[in-house]
């Protein structure tokens, strides 16, 4: 069985980079929010991984928005972020952040891990 990934990243490089990563998943890709929601709400994904800072705005909208409904609610979500040594987990947990994984210092093998032991952990 193949997971769907939602990454939600605005750097195309850096997102065709974690998709090449994560090729062993099925990955969709958006760059905001509103892009995000519609795909959410096309398809169901087993994580999210998302940058806190987006061209259009911040993902906490989204996490915010993703609370609100039942089906969402639960998703598990992994922040990607340079503004990692600035986000306590604890303080975005109850929005389903599961991991704040650190951007400048993200190997390829650090990213399959966390998606790795985050879907293992959702089964």
């Amino acid at each position: 069985m193949r997971f769907r990934i939602l990454l939600i990243e605005d750097d195309r490089w850096l997102a065709d980079s974690y998709m090449h990563v994560l090729e062993d998943y099925e990955v969709d890709s958006a760059i905001n929010g509103q892009d995000a929601m519609d795909l959410i709400d096309a398809y169901d994904y087993a994580l999210i991984i998302a940058d806190v800072m987006l061209e259009r705005g911040l993902v906490i909208d989204l996490l915010h928005e993703l609370q609100a409904y039942d089906d969402t609610a639960k998703l598990p979500i992994l922040l990607c972020t340079t503004l990692a040594q600035r986000i306590q987990l604890d303080d975005v947990r109850v929005y389903g952040v599961v991991a704040v994984l650190d951007k400048t210092t993200l190997t390829p093998k650090m990213l399959r891990e966390a998606v790795e032991h985050n879907i293992l952990n959702g089964i």
